[in-house]
């Protein structure tokens, strides 16, 4: 596949062994991966929104091991980080954040020019390079993973991923790619999570097991029921983990057809068009 000028990821140190009792951590994402396939499966090109109600639940975690899972199985992923309040997805696969979704939408760079393709690792990696597995899962090639991180802080998040360019972006990524999955802010705190839900597929509420009152999972899942976004599911974080009922803080503020100038060229960097075909 085409991927001229794309930055690589630094290698992660592999993660430890699961606990004795506990479902590692590879296969807890391959059921939540099976999960999501099917819940997403009448749809075309699906885009799902990871968020949590409030800060610290690991949606941004989720959100990059779930994409990793995905493109292991043979789709092309997108992971985009859409928290532009406190962005971390670049961090948890090592890329920088020099740029990315903040000057796309600012018109200072394109998304062809920000994404950056990342190599699987662990067992994510091993699976997709499997030359037993003859499964024909209806995509072409054998998955691959791209980042659009955050970008330089801004000072207006709101007024940014509120205009149309927002839109035009996520239309051009699910054009070209299988999966698009959002890292977003959390539900109660800001309204950046609402906007963005209604232009994704659906969404997945991750909830830290032990940690947040029931009635703030409630009210995030009302909020986004009551914005019209699809709940797809819900992700029961440390489940293991019942001892920890300190109380959070939180310090975020309140606060078209896609044109070739925001978007870029995207089948020449995927390397193919959505129906699967090369670039000519």
């Amino acid at each position: 596949m085409a991927a001229e000028g794309l930055r690589r990821a630094r290698v992660r140190r592999p993660r430890a062994p699961a606990a004795a009792g506990f479902v590692s951590h590879d296969e807890a994402f391959r059921t939540l991966r099976s999960n999501v396939l099917v819940a997403t499966s009448e749809l075309a090109h699906p885009s799902i929104m990871i968020t949590s109600a409030v800060p610290g639940e690991g949606k941004t975690s989720t959100c990059a091991a779930l994409a990793e899972s995905i493109a292991a199985s043979g789709p092309m992923v997108v992971a985009v980080d859409l928290d532009l309040r406190r962005p971390d997805l670049h961090t948890r696969f090592g890329v920088e954040n020099t740029r990315g979704v903040s000057d796309v939408l600012s018109g200072r760079a394109t998304v062809a020019d920000c994404l950056v393709r990342v190599g699987l690792t662990g067992d994510a990696a091993a699976e997709a390079a499997d030359p037993d597995d003859t499964t024909d899962r209806g995509y072409p090639g054998r998955g691959a993973l791209f980042v659009l991180p955050a970008g330089l802080p801004v000072s207006h998040p709101s007024e940014l991923l509120g205009g149309p360019r927002t839109a035009q972006v996520l239309e051009a990524l699910c054009e070209h790619a299988d999966f698009v999955l959002i890292d977003t802010p959390p539900v109660l705190p800001v309204a950046d999570a609402l906007g963005i839900g209604r232009l994704a597929s659906g969404a997945l509420l991750v909830v830290e097991t032990g940690r947040v009152p029931l009635p703030a999972v409630q009210r995030a899942k009302a909020e986004l029921a009551r914005n019209q976004i699809r709940v797809l599911g819900m992700v029961l974080n440390r489940f293991e983990d019942q001892g920890s009922l300190a109380p959070y803080h939180y310090d975020y503020t309140a606060d078209a057809a896609p044109s070739a100038s925001t978007v870029g060229d995207l089948s020449r960097l995927f390397g193919r068009s959505r129906n699967g075909s090369r670039p000519t």
